[in-house]
């Protein structure tokens, strides 16, 4: 397995056997590293590792053992329900322009607040569409009667269901509703939800319902940013779980880590600092000639940017690809706008008669993307078409950003990216645009000022932590470091300090290991840890050093006991059962020995029987 060192977080985790495990594992942590490592503490257990989009399902089957096998949720579900509904043609997104063809008459706001309801219900773990998904869906709406919402919902998801009613599309989301429904048992003994954060409801009832199994769940609270997709915290959910965190970022330095600390305990209710084991130490500014990711909010953003970009004739280009970023569709308003109607081609946006109905469809639904798009309309009028032929015309494919050819790097390439697009990616230097959250309190017309929304932080945080070195703050930010004067978190960076992290009380510094580790590389072997210096009593590190020798002596028994297992399995499957019968209480005996070999060896004792 060769000389590989694993930080003490991390092997606490690889080393539990609880039914429940929750890791909190900050950003940069090595998250995906640390389930890596568990897999290959316990290459007996056959597991299944869900991840939440097929870019990080595929690069997970790259990495993780042959005991793992990797799916996406939806890829889950679709073998038994999806694909019906491909070969009969209607898998897709229905559109609201299909609801009011079904229920004649029903304005565009009406059909929306239907199809909402629905897609509130399929994210769910709700057994039938009921009260509160209508609710939801309407937002404090009174001039739609809920019970006239739920009958035209439930309609619908009976059309939606019907592999021969080809009058209106079934969602992605539908398929795999219909997959925890039907109550699947899945295979495997393990299962390791990755951004377990980011899912919803009804994976974590088909999740739930896997009681054979042992279930693990790592993600990180704050970047939990899919919220208008139905996800919840699945992190906070466990009061029966094993908890552990993994508070050491090696994407970068300690002046980003202690910014990001000071944004979430003040807006995001944090109680735990980020440890900054990064390469590089952090510097609050980027040369924007240089190559660099420049990350926003809104397509909208990003497409301001991407003119300005284009139009000084230097490479850019943009991560999952262009057409991901709706330029289109800004010009299909555009179009809309200048009442040139014949040249709309998003149907969704041909069903609405004027751009007055878009622009107040736009804030009653508060659809944040298609609030951006009105508002580039606005901006740039009759530039629009030329704008958006200049931005598609010159910009550069590419597939991973791994992939991308040294001479665009070095001729200062920019990567366009929004925030969720960028989720899992780093860069070394990244520019934030201006279109963030404001850090302030708000007056509101009934009650106390209100701050941001904890979605609204998480974004923000999960946008400064794709910079491994130099990060270009919004006005947003650099506003709230001065109104609180916090600008030392952004000074201090800027020196080439060594962090200070808190062990039992007693200060410690870290320096940063040179190979560190990321969530993007494949983790091999035993062990790795930062490398510690000391500043304790030359007894207590030897004492440690002991103990951890201790560690490593026990972990490389339980794996080769684990490989042991694998091999007879794969020789003898006929006696399955009877295998199990007799590895299950080696294991158990193995784990009592080790735990009472590292208690006696921490006494000073040297025999265990």
């Amino acid at each position: 397995m060769g000389d590989y060192r694993w930080t003490d977080e991390q092997l606490a985790i690889a080393g539990c056997r609880d039914p429940i495990i929750v890791v909190e594992a900050g950003a940069g942590c090595a998250k995906t590293s640390s389930l890596d490592l568990y897999a290959r503490s316990h290459p007996g257990d056959e597991m299944l590792y869900l991840a939440f989009n097929k870019s990080v399902k595929e690069e997970a089957t790259k990495r993780f053992p042959r005991n793992v096998r990797c799916q996406t949720t939806h890829g889950a579900a679709y073998g038994r329900f999806g694909i019906q509904y491909t070969k009969s043609g209607k898998l897709g997104n229905p559109r609201a322009t299909e609801v009011q063809k079904i229920f004649p008459g029903m304005t565009a706001v009406a059909a929306g607040i239907v199809l909402a309801t629905v897609s509130s219900f399929c994210n769910s773990a709700s057994p039938e569409i009921e009260e509160e998904h209508a609710l939801e869906a309407l937002n404090g709406r009174a001039e739609y009667p809920i019970n006239h919402v739920i009958d035209a919902a439930k309609a619908l998801w009976g059309m939606m269901e019907d592999t021969g009613n080809l009058g209106v599309k079934m969602p992605h989301d539908g398929y795999l509703k219909l997959f925890q429904l039907s109550k699947p048992r899945l295979s495997q003994r393990v299962i390791l939800l990755d951004e377990a954060q980011d899912a919803n409801p009804v994976t974590l009832d088909i999740i739930a319902q896997q009681t054979h199994a042992r279930r693990v769940y790592v993600g990180d609270s704050h970047q939990a940013i899919y919220g208008f997709r139905g996800a919840v915290d699945a992190l906070s959910s466990f009061d029966d779980a094993t908890r552990f965190r993994l508070t050491g970022s090696f994407r970068f330095g300690q002046g980003l880590a202690g910014l990001a600390t000071a944004l979430l305990h003040e807006w995001g209710g944090a109680d735990f600092p980020l440890i900054g084991l990064g390469k590089y130490p952090t510097v609050f500014s980027v040369d924007a000639d240089r190559t660099h990711a420049f990350l926003c909010r809104t397509n909208g953003g990003i497409f301001e940017r991407a003119v300005y970009t284009a139009r000084s004739g230097r490479p850019y280009g943009f991560v999952g690809g262009i057409e991901g970023y709706k330029f289109d569709q800004i010009l299909d308003v555009y179009y809309l706008m200048s009442r040139e109607l014949h040249r709309i081609r998003d149907g969704y946006i041909r069903s609405f008669e004027t751009y007055d109905e878009i622009v107040r469809y736009s804030e009653e639904m508060d659809d944040g993307e298609l609030k951006s798009v009105v508002k580039v309309v606005k901006e740039y009028g009759s530039e629009v078409p030329s704008l958006v032929d200049l931005v598609k015309r010159n910009a550069t494919a590419f597939g991973a950003i791994e992939t991308v050819s040294p001479s665009l790097i070095s001729g200062g390439m920019v990567f366009f990216s929004t925030v969720h697009k960028a989720k899992g990616l780093e860069w070394l230097d990244v520019i934030l645009g201006d279109d963030f959250v404001r850090l302030e309190m708000q007056p509101q017309k009934l009650g106390p000022p209100k701050g941001p929304s904890k979605e609204e932080v998480n974004i923000l945080y999960v946008a400064m932590t794709r910079a491994k070195r130099g990060l270009q703050l919004p006005e947003q930010v650099r506003a709230w470091l001065s109104e609180t004067d916090q600008w030392h978190l952004a000074r201090s960076a800027s020196r080439t300090e060594e962090p200070v992290v808190v062990v039992d009380s007693k200060a410690v510094t870290v320096e940063t290991n040179p190979s560190h580790q990321t969530d993007g590389e494949i983790t091999r072997g035993v062990r790795r840890s930062v490398k510690i210096v000391q500043t304790r009593p030359l007894r207590e590190v030897a004492e440690e050093a002991r103990v951890d020798r201790v560690n490593e002596a026990a972990n490389v028994m339980f794996s080769t006991l684990s490989e042991m297992e694998t091999a007879l399995r794969s020789h003898i499957d006929e006696h399955l059962d009877t295998l199990g019968v007799i590895t299950g209480p080696m294991a158990d005996w193995f784990e009592s020995k080790a735990k009472a070999y590292r208690e006696m060896a921490i006494k000073g004792e040297t025999q265990v029987d």
